[in-house]
């Protein structure tokens, strides 16, 4: 087949390089439609992420600290806990063990979106305070020197 010779159009010649080349500035301007679009989602989601963390806590906190009250049997067992990890039953011990493990869990999410800045120091604070009332009760220092390794230091 023959090459079609350049066609003029007002007077000026367009190649298939100028073509490219409109080409590549279309995808340019594509490109950067798309990154704008991308950062104003990602924005909108850390947003949402900073709306929604304070209610998330308060849940998790209304989640953890009901579940005794509804469950009377679970409260004497937290209270025994606290008093003495090793007069438990293995069984009571699981049980007390999920427990207080949801909340150390909890308060590692904490930590996380301190860290990310989401939370101010006074919640965090807050939550660090609560968790080591927890863990200098007789039994909680016992549960923890059991499980400390499932967390870190």
């Amino acid at each position: 087949m023959p090459i079609a010779e350049p066609r003029s159009y007002g007077g000026a010649a367009v190649t298939a390089q100028d073509l490219g080349s409109s080409g590549e500035f279309v995808a340019a301007i594509a490109t950067l439609a798309t990154l704008i679009y991308l950062a104003v989602q990602t924005r909108q989601a850390r947003r949402s992420a900073w709306a929604q963390a304070p209610q998330w806590i308060s849940d998790g906190y209304r989640s953890w600290i009901s579940a005794p009250r509804e469950d009377p049997e679970l409260g004497h067992l937290v209270i025994r806990a606290l008093q003495n990890w090793s007069d438990l039953s293995p069984i009571d011990q699981f049980k007390a063990h999920c427990w207080w493990a949801d909340k150390i869990v909890h308060l590692d999410a904490v930590l996380t979106l301190h860290e990310q800045g989401v939370i101010d120091d006074e919640r965090k604070v807050a939550w660090v305070d609560d968790r080591l009332a927890l863990l200098i009760t007789p039994g909680g220092q016992q549960w923890w020197s059991d499980t400390k390794f499932l967390y870190g230091e």
